[in-house]
């Protein structure tokens, strides 16, 4: 399986804790309805890349890629058993969201597992967390109105920049950007009431534990000659072990041992 697509619509709860289930692409599941065969598998949406695709095939039918689990399985199953047929299966049963077993199994090997905060009384999505101390990379979103319609707000941390995008209906329609997490708050002129940085969600105990957990997850505590030529290895070491106990800063201490 070569990658991760993270919907927040599919939660478990871990040690107190609301993560989303990975849907990953390359997964698939053999079913059997009736004595016949299926297989249900994840692939990429190329009409909509942010959220994944299904395909069911069975007795030669294939459903081609749909935006649904569901629809994908029972459209095969209404044309191998006849469009009458008023079964209908739940599509995230069938591929074992349900089961603690298959659960966990998709969760292994996963580094970041994205999981949910609220602040304001919105629950925000944290689809990413960087393994750096700069936060590049991060991004997170929530659902909330956009003039008078329901939209995704997707925020975002890149080259330096603070980022908000709305999506309705999957399509983009408008976005802004600027150099703090309220300034480009301020441009929406949405939640004013709401402290932008809290809105992108950095500042909620649990996102800086994560930060935190990830960064160091790089590094060992302890560091090799060679180590010593790594920039970051030894500014790690620094904040690690000297930060404490000398004056200075972490890029004057690596000028000088080296």
């Amino acid at each position: 399986m070569s990658k991760e697509h993270f919907t927040p619509r599919k939660l478990v709860t871990i040690d107190s804790h609301i993560y989303a289930i990975p849907i990953r692409l390359g997964f698939q599941v053999a079913l059997k309805f009736n004595q016949k065969h299926f297989i249900i598998r994840i692939v990429r949406n190329l009409e909509n890349p942010n959220i994944p695709g299904f395909i069911c095939e069975g007795e030669g039918i294939n459903s081609g890629v749909l935006s649904s689990s569901s629809a994908a399985i029972n459209t095969i199953y209404g044309r191998v058993f006849g469009n009458k047929s008023k079964t209908k299966y739940l599509g995230a049963t069938m591929l074992g969201f349900h089961n603690p077993y298959m659960i966990q199994q998709m969760l292994n090997n996963v580094d970041f597992r994205p999981f949910t905060i609220c602040l304001y009384g919105i629950k925000i999505f944290m689809a990413s967390i960087p393994d750096n101390n700069n936060y590049e990379g991060f991004a997170s979103s929530f659902m909330y109105k956009y003039k008078q319609k329901q939209s995704v707000i997707w925020q975002k941390i890149e080259g330096g920049l603070f980022s908000i995008s709305i999506f309705q209906n999957g399509e983009m329609v408008k976005q802004f950007q600027d150099i703090t997490a309220s300034s480009v708050w301020n441009q929406t002129q949405l939640l004013r009431n709401c402290d932008g940085i809290d809105l992108f969600g950095i500042n909620h105990p649990l996102v800086q534990f994560k930060f935190k957990e990830r960064y160091e997850r790089l590094f060992s505590k302890t560091c090799t000659l060679d180590d010593w030529n790594n920039k970051r290895i030894m500014q790690y070491m620094f904040k690690l072990y000297l930060k404490k106990h000398v004056p200075g800063d972490d890029e004057l201490w690596y000028r000088i041992l080296n």
